[in-house]
């Protein structure tokens, strides 16, 4: 990944590169009701640790966005995490 960086950044910064048009035909779009009802966390389901944490992933772009949550006596609590790699 450092490579690609190292070896693109120059094109990018000098606004050398093409520009390649997306098959719209293979996009997918979800709209945030649905993303929404995915994002729920059922307090009373019992997940794989690996579907909770993609969840997790999934919503996690800072306190400005919706993220995952789950509902307890009537009250809603977000839920974020930090994920970071082990040196």
């Amino acid at each position: 990944m450092i490579n690609l960086f190292k070896n693109k950044y120059p094109i990018i910064r000098k606004l050398e590169y093409k520009e390649i048009e997306q098959d719209k035909s293979l996009a997918t779009y979800h709209s945030s009701s649905e993303v929404e009802k995915k994002t729920r966390i059922d307090l009373g389901k019992k997940y794989y640790a690996k579907d909770l944490i993609n969840m997790l992933k999934a919503r996690n772009y800072g306190d400005d966005f919706p993220s995952c949550y789950f509902e307890m006596n009537g009250e809603t609590f977000d839920v974020r995490a930090y994920i970071k790699k082990r040196k």
